[in-house]
């Protein structure tokens, strides 16, 4: 019996990731659109734009770990998933900071914008990446168990 896996490396379509985290934030945009009607206060469209700028530059840095990421089998890449979360996690939560601190947008907003987009955006990948994963370590019906 040998530990080898047989499977050939593959490369994660980086693009199928970004749609489906592009369609997590969308949704957060309308929540956001729909907190800006809701508030009509000045300054709170603008820090839920804000926040949703951080989470996109994160989310790029956390894209260009899976880009430049070597082939490996498919059911290897969760590590590389993993480090690309953590490079957006941590990557968004200091540029928040800065961003907090630089432009002192509403608080409640900003914080609640970028939470759920962070959350919006990690569903997305992650269901994404499971589901591409299941689907190229699936055995064919010749194939030995």
């Amino acid at each position: 019996m040998s530990m080898e896996n047989p499977q050939s490396g593959v490369r994660l379509p980086v693009w199928g990731v970004a749609r489906w985290m592009g369609a997590a934030m969308l949704g957060v945009l309308l929540l956001a659109g729909a907190i800006a009607l809701v508030r009509d206060e000045s300054g709170v469209l603008g820090a839920g734009v804000l926040a949703l700028v951080v989470v996109l530059m994160a989310s790029l840095a956390g894209l260009s770990v899976l880009a430049t990421a070597s082939e490996r089998p498919a059911g290897s890449w969760g590590v590389v998933l993993l480090i690309a979360q953590g490079v957006r996690m941590i990557g968004g939560l200091a540029i928040a900071l800065l961003a907090y601190f630089a432009a002192r947008p509403e608080p409640m907003v900003f914080w609640m914008i970028f939470l759920a987009a962070s959350m919006a955006v990690l569903a997305g990948e992650v269901s994404y990446v499971i589901r591409w994963i299941r689907l190229h370590t699936r055995r064919t019906p010749e194939e030995p168990a």
